[in-house]
């Protein structure tokens, strides 16, 4: 067909009357096997339901953009988002309502962000972004920014239309940043 295919070989040697007179070699198709491989990677870094990265990803995204901080002169940006009242609306409406929230949540915030950034889905109804290498930027407008994506236009399921509101903390980091959870705590 054209395109390549993962195998996995096997050589055998065979003797005749004593002396080697040959080898067997044998492929077999492991695609399958692969494919599987690059899906438990997959699951192990990512959120099933928002397909964003997960938190164990995301800290150790965070470790890395610290230590990177400490050689450099740039600086990044770690935006903490809290969904409010998404209690309310998984009590009020189901935890399909609460699940679908979460989805278009990702998709709003994901509208927003770079592909230098790093966009996770942290626990429940918790949210957090790296952006690297901001410049003179104002952290309270950047984190607005994200605000008004979350809160432009409602959220709509079952008939009925929810406000979505979300609080957002923030924490410049940079050279003297000490550590990922001292940037996690101020954000």
């Amino acid at each position: 067909a054209g395109r390549p295919v993962h195998v996995e070989c096997t050589v055998q040697p065979t003797q005749l009357d004593g002396r080697r007179s040959g080898s067997v070699v044998a492929f077999r198709d492991i695609s399958a096997r692969r494919q599987l491989e690059e899906e438990l990677r997959w699951q192990a870094s990512h959120d099933s339901l928002t397909h964003l990265c997960n938190r164990a990803h995301f800290e150790s995204q965070l470790d890395q953009e610290v230590l990177r901080l400490k050689h450099s002169q740039q600086r990044s940006l770690l935006l903490f988002v809290d969904l409010d009242r998404f209690k309310y609306i998984n009590d009020t409406a189901g935890h399909g309502a609460g699940d679908q929230l979460l989805v278009e949540v990702s998709h709003r915030l994901k509208s927003r962000v770079r592909s230098a950034d790093t966009l996770a889905r942290i626990g429940g109804d918790e949210f957090a972004l790296i952006l690297r290498n901001v410049k003179g930027e104002d952290v309270g407008e950047m984190a607005e920014e994200f605000r008004r994506a979350l809160s432009n236009g409602p959220f709509v399921y079952g008939g009925r239309s929810y406000r979505v509101t979300a609080s957002i903390g923030a924490a410049l980091m940079d050279q003297s940043t000490p550590s990922p959870s001292d940037a996690m705590a101020t954000a």
